[in-house]
């Protein structure tokens, strides 16, 4: 499965020497991948809304029932990769950039885009 998975990757990718696929087995037997992509390339791998590497991970679910063998797909973020996956450690200690707008009342006369009632007699 790992032959495969390479054989997909470096066929997507732009950079095919930068693709790399390790191999290990989990408690319960089954078969995980990593696969390791240089960071221009993870755009591609991924895909819109992940469909790419969904596709990709069917592909290797396919080969391995045929097997009777579990697989699990997984995709390391690159070395040198700029995501921030630090959280803040507090929401409060830094002032929010964001401010409230003032809302403007509307021009006397104009109508306004939700009917109002008329005020009962």
């Amino acid at each position: 499965m790992k032959a495969l998975a390479e054989y997909i990757f470096k066929n997507i990718v732009d950079n095919p020497d930068k693709v790399n696929i390790t191999q290990s087995t989990t408690e319960d037997g089954g078969v995980l991948l990593t696969a390791t992509v240089a960071e221009e390339d993870m755009g591609k791998v991924i895909g819109k809304s992940g469909k790419v590497i969904n596709a990709i991970r069917q592909v290797l679910k396919i080969a391995a029932i045929r097997q009777n063998k579990r697989v699990n797909l997984t995709l390391a973020e690159p070395e040198g990769s700029t995501k921030n996956t630090e959280k803040p450690a507090d929401k409060d200690a830094s002032p929010s950039q964001e401010e409230d707008t003032p809302v403007s009342p509307e021009e006397p006369g104009a109508e306004s885009p939700v009917p109002q009632a008329e005020p009962e007699k």
